[in-house]
């Protein structure tokens, strides 16, 4: 505004304009705490530091997928918030960062890489064997992990304490008669001064051991009450079988679709000693059938 020298009542204003200061400073970067599947195979939950430079607007987050391909999933302006869950179906093991911005647009660079753990397996001859990526996430390394297993939803029960880098594990003592064995793995960060004591749970797998079955080669229906007097399949790991008893001329004298035991019988009567032939379909607890063929003697 300018006045004149001799009539102070007449001034000029100028037009009006305005600045902002700007700078090119990059906020410091952020420290991924732990990475963690928070709901089995479904929801991975992350936590981060705060920024310690005093302009950061909010942060950013990233996820790439096995393929290298990076998404930014997750944006805030609120530096008051310091973690986040990502819900998707889990496949694969996923990577995440975390950026912080400032009200310049600038962007820190990306914080320590956070990988979850994908648990996979394999049932063998009664025994399940485990297998899953190392986890890397933290400064302060991994202390050890832990590995638990579920038996038909009965809740899990730690079975294993495992060296910081060791990444399998073969599971031997499975129950008999159990269904489905789940499984899942916890990373357990180093103890030391000012760490986070962090942790982080794998995905979860679930195994069916394949049946073990065994067929009588005799039977005696009529001379041994409650003492080898019914012909079926024996063993574990399945779930119901399907039978068919021939005689030696291919009669048939025997079905069953609801794993019924044979008692000797044909038509009210025990039929002769003699050869037979079965034929018998096992469904284990992976719903797939196994079919066995054989020749058993019933005895008097």
């Amino acid at each position: 505004k300018a006045i004149s020298d001799r009539d102070p009542t007449i001034s000029s204003e100028s037009n009006i304009d305005s600045v902002k200061p700007y700078d090119h400073k990059h906020p410091l970067s952020l420290y991924l705490i732990n990475a963690t599947v928070s709901k089995a195979n479904s929801e991975i939950t992350l936590k981060w530091t705060s920024s310690v430079s005093w302009d950061v607007l909010g942060y950013e987050l990233y996820r790439k997928d096995p393929g290298g391909f990076v998404t930014k999933i997750f944006e805030t302006n609120d530096t008051s918030i310091h973690s986040f869950t990502d819900t998707f179906d889990l496949h694969d093991s996923y990577c995440y960062q975390v950026m912080a911005f400032d009200y310049c647009h600038n962007s820190s660079v990306p914080s320590n890489p956070g990988c979850i753990i994908y648990l996979r397996g394999t049932a063998g001859n009664q025994i399940n064997n485990l297998n899953w990526n190392p986890y890397t996430l933290w400064n302060d390394g991994l202390k050890e992990y832990r590995v638990y297993k579920d038996e038909d939803s009965a809740g899990y029960k730690q079975i294993a304490t495992l060296g910081g880098t060791e990444t399998s594990f073969t599971d031997q003592t499975l129950t008999e008669y159990v269904k489905e064995h789940c499984y899942k793995v916890e990373a357990i960060e180093n103890l030391t001064p000012g760490g986070y004591h962090s942790n982080s749970m794998s995905t979860v797998i679930c195994l069916n051991q394949q049946p073990v079955i065994w067929m009588p080669s005799a039977f005696t229906p009529v001379s041994s009450y409650n003492l080898n007097d019914t012909f079926q399949p024996g063993g574990t790991w399945w779930d119901h079988y399907q039978m068919d008893i021939f005689n030696r001329w291919g009669e048939q004298v025997f079905h069953t679709d609801n794993s019924h035991a044979w008692d000797g019988t044909f038509r009210g009567k025990y039929v002769e000693p003699g050869v037979y032939m079965y034929k018998v379909i096992i469904w284990g607890y992976d719903n797939q059938p196994h079919r066995l063929e054989g020749k058993f003697e019933v005895v008097k």
